[in-house]
């Protein structure tokens, strides 16, 4: 249920505030091959990388009152490396009112990967990620000339099994050094379910 703000009703629009420009590539290729799906989705890059100040950039929007959903993406990699009290705060505050995430320990190429086959337990960093993909997608790079043109047809034919791998994954958890991703909750909305 859309919720009311200033008595008026929300429009259908979903902000999608990502990280970075794989994130951004990936999700707006997904939106133009999903088509239409009853609402508009505005995709956003952050304006800072790091999830404690893009959250917190997500709160701001939410307080405009324009949007009936927005989801935060992003890797969590950089929490075990740095102080999480800021984002702790800016989590909760955005679980309490209702903005929804997508995110990835150690980065979103772990939501990749499902598409070919279960990840290790647990990377040590973005780059142990990037060399397993390479094993399914040997040219994969960070360019994004090359994401534009190839990311996401690379994956596209193998969503379903992504998701059926997905379920195999542990919840993911801040505090727990694990391989693990809520990317696929939002894929399912562009899949209409």
């Amino acid at each position: 249920m859309a919720r009311k703000t200033n008595s008026r009703q929300l429009n259908s629009t979903y902000l999608i505030l990502v990280e970075g420009s794989t994130e951004l590539v990936y999700f707006q290729s997904l939106k133009e091959d999903s088509g239409h799906f009853g609402f508009t989705v505005k995709l956003q890059k952050a304006k800072h990388g790091n999830p404690a100040p893009l959250i917190e950039e997500a709160l701001k929007e939410y307080e405009k009152g324009v949007y009936r959903n927005i989801w935060c993406v992003y890797d969590c990699d950089v929490l075990f490396n740095n102080g999480n009290e800021r984002f702790n705060n800016a989590y909760n505050s955005a679980k309490r009112q209702g903005i929804q995430f997508a995110e990835s320990t150690p980065c979103i190429e772990v939501w990749f990967i499902l598409h070919f086959e279960k990840p290790q337990n647990f990377y040590q960093n973005a780059d142990a990620v990037i060399t397993d993909l390479k094993k399914h997608i040997s040219n994969y790079n960070k360019s994004q000339e090359w994401q534009e043109k190839n990311l996401y047809k690379s994956l596209k034919e193998r969503s379903a099994q992504a998701l059926i791998n997905v379920a195999k994954l542990p919840a993911l958890k801040h505090n727990v050094q694990t391989t693990a991703t809520s990317v696929h909750e939002l894929v399912k909305i562009f899949n209409g379910e």
